[in-house]
């Protein structure tokens, strides 16, 4: 298993965050189904000083131990073209902490790979390239945005990611709030992320995901 750190601006703050890596089978059938309730589904099941991912309770859960790290799940497939929609929500949540969660998109490995995700905070929509962040043009200089369309603190958010030849997009509960176009990585896994910036553990639960051709 991989690790790489990077540098992420959440509300302002940059935050170091440490992440890993798993390999990829090849896999692109759509459409594509996925309720969580057989762990011989494929994902990737871990538990290191950092966090895990794992199948519980007919759910996907990602947590996080370690404060200001993003850790996550891969499914272990290869997509090109991709329209997948997931259903998110933090587990437990203090009044102080900041909590985010969302979709690796395109994954190469650990340092190759776009990166949509929502907190308290807004949205991040990142690309990595050589384990360095390139926030997409469409975001400007920060890394977040606000959007009213995010159910802040533990209620649940529908999370929807379009990777469409060179068209990247996140929707939220119905909502476009970013997109952008970029043309670096054209096929790869996807993986469910989980990201505490407090000095807090971060439990997040994914369930009902689909996959469909955009």
């Amino acid at each position: 298993m991989g690790r790489w750190t990077r540098w992420l601006l959440v509300g302002g703050t940059l935050f170091l965050l440490t992440v890993g890596s798993v390999a990829c089978r090849r896999t692109d059938s759509l459409p594509w189904r996925e309720d969580f309730s057989s762990p011989e589904s494929g994902w990737d099941r871990y538990d290191d000083d950092y966090g895990g991912a794992d199948y519980r309770d007919g759910q996907y859960v990602v947590w996080v131990w370690e404060e200001h790290t993003t850790v996550w799940g891969n499914a272990n497939r290869d997509f090109d073209d991709l329209d997948l929609e997931v259903t998110a929500w933090a587990d437990a949540q203090g009044e102080a902490e900041v909590v985010e969660y969302g979709v690796l998109c395109r994954y190469q490995d650990a340092d190759h790979f776009y990166y949509l995700g929502v907190s308290n905070d807004g949205v991040a929509f990142i690309r990595v390239v050589d384990g360095e962040d390139d926030f997409l043009h469409s975001l400007g200089p920060e890394a977040v945005q606000l959007s009213p369309a995010i159910r802040r603190g533990n209620e649940p958010n529908r999370l929807r990611v379009v990777c469409d030849g060179d068209r990247l997009a996140l929707y939220v509960n119905g909502s476009l709030v970013v997109e952008g176009r970029d043309d670096r990585f054209r096929h790869g896994d996807i993986g469910l992320a989980a990201g505490s910036f407090a000095e807090v553990d971060a439990i997040v639960r994914f369930d009902d995901l689909e996959g469909r051709r955009p």
